[in-house]
């Protein structure tokens, strides 16, 4: 008589947003990133906002320059979804921190 097979238990994980440029070991999911606001001066010497600060949901921070983009390279200021180990891993090192779910 064969024992089904169980499933391992679902890992905890934690959103980390990251400080530096990474690649996770293992599975992980992207949350979002942060967009920054942007400001520029017209033409009277004011500054106006260009683009208001907002979080994009499932996309990652885009490359900070143009050309130098990595298929498996994560970028700065993205939230990603990894298991507790890494992102205990992640703290330690400063390469990131918890961030938590909008």
């Amino acid at each position: 008589m064969q024992v089904p097979a169980q499933a391992p238990a679902a890992e905890k994980q934690f959103s980390v947003r990251l400080l530096k440029n990474y690649h996770p070991c293992g599975v992980f999911d992207v949350v979002g990133w942060h967009r920054p606001k942007l400001e520029r001066k017209d033409a009277a010497g004011n500054m106006v906002v260009v683009q208001k600060a907002e979080f994009i949901k499932g996309e990652m921070a885009p490359a900070p320059y143009p050309g130098v983009g990595f298929p498996n390279k994560i970028w700065a200021g993205t939230v990603i979804r990894v298991p507790e180990a890494e992102a205990r891993t992640m703290q330690k090192g400063r390469i990131g921190e918890l961030d938590f779910d909008d």
